[in-house]
């Protein structure tokens, strides 16, 4: 971010909650697969952002998308793995009887991912670690709980 920012934008102010919630948009089912089962993707240009956010911070969405995606297979830190967690979300919903396979199965399972994703515990320590190490050169403040 540098200073490329400063000056240029109001500096925002955002809350843990709007945080987790940009977060768990990045994690996204997009389709189901004859036998029934969810496939899907992280931290791609296909999301739920663009059509579930009814308002966007593209100033926070960056850093978000980065913090996932350096702590995805835990290769950055070695301390936490995103893919696992992913993993574990969708063997939750697999547990879950969301009918038959057709289009109510697959927007329910969306939910089902996205609220599972906002309230992950690892995700957001990933969030706040990084928030912490960055704070001074983002564009944003992480309000105070």
């Amino acid at each position: 971010w540098g200073e490329a920012w400063q000056g240029k934008y109001p500096e925002d102010t955002v809350s843990m909650n709007t945080l987790m919630d940009i977060a768990a948009h990045f994690f996204y089912l997009d389709r189901q697969l004859t036998d029934g089962s969810l496939a899907g993707h992280v931290c791609t240009g296909l999301n739920a952002l663009n059509s579930l956010q009814t308002e966007r911070k593209p100033l926070v969405e960056p850093f978000v998308f980065r913090t996932i995606y350096d702590n995805f297979i835990g290769k950055s830190t070695g301390k936490y793995n995103l893919h696992d967690e992913y993993v574990k979300a969708v063997k939750e919903i697999y547990k879950i009887d969301l009918g038959k396979v057709n289009e109510h199965r697959l927007v329910l399972a969306q939910g089902a991912m996205l609220m599972y994703m906002f309230e992950n515990e690892v995700l957001k320590s990933v969030l706040i670690e990084a928030y912490e190490k960055q704070k001074e050169h983002l564009p944003f403040v992480l309000e105070k709980e």
